[in-house]
């Protein structure tokens, strides 16, 4: 076996308030390590794995992408790596049922004629009627029912089917996915599988769990692997990854530390089976009862003299001959009943504290990004371990298709090409908009399709086509927005109400033919009809081929500035005070060094005094990292294949089904956004036109109306 090491376990800020690593300070510490490979296994998603998976082809480093999946029932936990492109498939796969429940399967809930009829939306076919004509008929998807509204788009699957890691593992392939997990019960469950190892992440507080683990990979004949489960780049950053923690709770960083030393955070977060072991819930059961005493083989007497000093108020293990930590003496001269209250009292802050450390877990400071020469350092006499990690990194290599556009293929006519159905739509649509038909009209119709056709995007006119027909069959009013309007065939097709001959518009301003980059159409529907153009959308083309993009919210600021200051203990009230005056849409991390000059309102602001001083410094670290994902304001993904073959998916607030990945992830894969967006102002167009249509024919007018007017009615 080769010798060597990479990381195997390591979050980045894509943990969400989980690890203080950026993407580009993992590939920086691996390539001044001289690490040929390194993993990114954020817990429970792939959010920045395309990121990630750039910045080392860049650097020269072999990304190997993966993901810390954990089981929401048992705690246990397990680190998967992909070896090719068909295990991250199966990854996505994987973690998609983790956020959606263990037996969510989006084909199910699509109709299984659903994509029978699309053909009648081409406006081609023999009996069609004018495609650009609000009522023309093509067909209705047989998903829909009669009022022309499909189910509801959060009725998906059911959120609370229970996901079952070890049923899951068991159903990956030793060819897709390597297993590495410290979990006995898995370790137990899959021994003999190819490709699995026993995690091996020692740490001061982990060298009793570490110690058994051992003995049951040699009973159990399962190889080795070390790892780091790396969360921060040097031991500087621990500071300000308890803060991380504590925003991501929601409480103080005083309270994060009460009763959590080394071992007991470790034991904590790191509970991957622990569940499962006999000497763990003896440990636990210890703790409930409030007897630390006993529990000397879980820490090191310098770890229960730091857990003294940090639990002044409660002294969990302040006196060892005394549960309620009185003096013996003192103890005897004392009434029964007083007696009594106290040891009440020394349990209930006993109860606190180990309340207060189950309910926020922390990591110790140990889980750095260490060098080869530290970790063999530290893992002395397991160089088989540490050398296991060459061979799985050289095990993984996924090459994911990046700028290879993947653009839904709509079934068309018999013996019709995409070319031939597009062709056929716009010369109709072109016949109607120019009367007489004119040569420049058509010479640019000509011009336009021949590099649509070159650049292989008629399938993506074909299926905007068909979300704006459906649009029109209900009489939803629309709009084309952005560099759309450049483009005759966006005119013909009904995308747009802007002739681009008569304005003089580019078409390569919308087109380029000498980028590869496909079209951004943008259509407006009004925001009370919007919803039942998505929930068509997912029924036409697919649930499990359809789904909202996400937004990144990542924490700016003022808000990062905040966060710190409520996490280090500070009031509400003194934090709204501070950051009162500060413009936080234009706050930016470079500011922050000096406030007061870079904003004038911000002159008399105490920067240079405590804890301010040490909030901006913790603040300015955590500016960028993501806090949680929302919903793209419209971008919608249509994908040829079931999407979780290229990223997973999980559910926003308001249930809708979105990717991990953002729109710039998304647009690097070579999958294709439309967006379909919300726009008030066409819902009160809407009904403004109702009541003039509805005076008209009361007072028998027939004034004509703005073109404009016209065309969006």
């Amino acid at each position: 076996m080769r010798r060597g090491f990479c990381h195997l376990h390591l979050h980045s800020v894509f943990s969400f308030l989980d690890s203080t690593l950026r993407v580009e300070e993992i590939v920086r510490r691996a390539q001044s390590a001289g690490m040929n490979a390194v993993a990114l296994t954020d817990t429970n998603g792939l959010y920045g794995a395309v990121p990630f998976y750039k910045a080392c082809r860049e650097a020269g480093i072999k990304p190997i992408l993966g993901a810390e999946v954990d089981d929401p029932r048992t705690r246990e936990r397990a680190v998967l790596l992909a070896r090719n492109f068909a295990g991250y498939s199966a990854l996505c796969g994987m973690i998609t049922r983790r956020h959606m429940g263990g037996n969510w399967d989006a084909q199910k809930e699509n109709s299984p004629e659903g994509l029978a009829a699309f053909e009648a939306m081409m406006g081609v076919h023999e009996g069609a009627r004018d495609p650009l004509a609000p009522g023309g008929e093509g067909g209705a998807f047989r998903g829909l029912n009669a009022e022309g509204a499909s189910h509801s788009l959060n009725a998906l699957a059911p959120a609370d089917v229970a996901f079952d890691l070890l049923e899951e593992l068991r159903a990956t392939s030793p060819e897709q996915i390597i297993i590495l997990t410290d979990a006995p019960r898995l370790l137990h469950a899959l021994a003999g599988r190819a490709w699995l190892y026993a995690e091996f992440i020692l740490t001061p507080g982990r060298r009793r769990l570490c110690r058994e683990l051992y003995d049951l990979a040699r009973r159990l004949a399962i190889p080795l692997a070390a790892t780091g489960d790396v969360h921060f780049g040097a031991a500087a950053d621990y500071e300000t990854y308890q803060i991380l923690r504590a925003i991501h709770h929601g409480t103080t960083i005083h309270r994060l530390r009460l009763g959590v030393d080394g071992m007991q955070a470790d034991s904590l977060h790191h509970n991957k089976g622990s569940a499962y072991n006999s000497q763990q819930k003896e440990n636990t059961e210890r703790l409930q009862a409030g007897d630390l005493h006993h529990n000397k083989g879980l820490a090191h007497s310098s770890q229960q003299k730091e857990n003294t000093e940090g639990l002044q108020a409660g002294s969990l293990h302040h006196n060892k001959s005394s549960a309620d930590g009185l003096n013996h003496n003192f103890k005897s001269n004392l009434p029964s009943s007083l007696l009594a209250d106290a040891a009440r009292e020394s349990a209930r802050k006993r109860e606190e504290a180990y309340r207060a450390a189950r309910s926020f877990p922390v990591i110790s400071a140990d889980h750095t990004f260490l060098t080869e020469e530290e970790i063999r350092a530290r893992y002395k006499g397991l160089g088989e371990a540490i050398d296991s990690t060459v061979a799985i990194a050289e095990a993984c290599d996924v090459h994911l298709p990046l700028e290879e556009w993947k653009i839904p293929r709509p079934p068309l006519p018999d013996g019709e090409t995409s070319f031939s159905t597009l062709w056929k739509i716009a010369f109709e649509g072109v016949k109607q908009r120019y009367r007489p038909l004119t040569r420049p009209a058509m010479d640019r119709l000509r011009y336009e399709l021949e590099i649509i056709d070159r650049l292989g995007f008629c399938d993506y006119f074909l299926s905007v086509h068909a979300i704006a027909q459906a649009a029109r069959r209900r009489g939803f009013p629309l709009l084309g927005r952005g560099s759309g309007a450049n483009s005759i065939v966006s005119y013909a097709m009904g995308f747009t109400g802007v002739d681009p001959i008569r304005h003089n518009l580019y078409f390569e301003r919308f087109l380029n033919p000498e980028r590869s980059v496909p079209p951004d159409i943008d259509l407006d529907f009004s925001w009370r009809e919007r919803d039942e153009v998505l929930d068509w959308t997912y029924e036409a083309f697919g649930r499990e081929r359809v789904a909202m993009i996400c937004a990144t919210i990542t924490l700016q600021g003022r808000q990062a500035i905040r966060e710190v200051g409520k996490a280090m203990g500070l009031a509400e009230s003194e934090v709204n005070k501070f950051t009162r005056p500060m413009p936080g849409y234009l706050l930016r991390d470079d500011a922050l060094e000096d406030l007061p000059s870079a904003y004038p309102e911000c002159r008399h602001l105490p920067v240079n005094e405590e804890p301010w001083r040490t909030v901006l410094a913790h603040a300015r670290k955590i500016i960028d990292f993501p806090r949680h994902l929302s919903i793209h304001c419209g971008g919608i993904l249509i994908c040829p294949q079931p999407i979780t073959q290229f990223t997973p998916l999980q559910r926003a607030a308001k249930g809708l089904v979105v990717t991990q990945m953002d729109m710039h992830p998304i647009e690097d894969l070579g999958l294709i956004k439309i967006d379909l967006l919300s726009n008030r102002s066409l819902g009160v167009f809407s009904e403004c036109m109702k009541l003039l249509n509805a005076k008209q024919q009361e007072r028998h007018e027939q004034r004509p109306m703005p073109e404009i007017i016209r065309e969006i009615a």
